[in-house]
């Protein structure tokens, strides 16, 4: 029934949302605690350009991580769907396109949520950092 799948869909996406919070927050407090090693590169020459793309890289490598360790509760939540929903005369299976759509929009709001750290990591001048040093 599609009122089913409205509540999946809008507790998924909710999910993945807080996770983006969350996952802008560990961004966050991992670049506090890099601050001296953030404020050498910048000093030594580092390029905003560059200290931008490594936080970056970092969100992608955690926003994929993220999305593939999401498949075996994917499988999990269609095991239990098809077992309790007993209306339903077709069962739901991974296919190539739930699967996409479980990990894409995880991928993508992984990256959304680093952006900002990103920025914020590129964008302060180096005397900040190495006044802490």
């Amino acid at each position: 029934p599609p009122q089913g799948a409205e509540f999946f869909t809008v507790l998924c996406a909710l999910v993945i949302f807080v996770g983006g919070f969350s996952m802008t927050r560990l961004l966050f407090a991992k670049s506090v605690a890099r601050q001296k090693e953030i404020g050498v590169h910048r000093a030594l020459g580092a390029s905003r350009g560059s200290l931008f793309l490594r936080t970056m890289i970092e969100a992608a490598v955690v926003a994929l991580a993220g999305a593939l360790l999401s498949l075996p509760l994917l499988q999990l939540l269609l095991w239990f769907f098809n077992a309790r929903h007993l209306t339903n005369d077709i069962p739901l299976a991974l296919t190539n396109t739930l699967l996409l759509a479980a990990t894409l929009p995880a991928f993508a709001v992984g990256l959304a949520a680093g952006l900002y750290p990103a920025w914020r990591v590129a964008h302060t001048r180096p005397t900040l950092y190495l006044a802490r040093v």
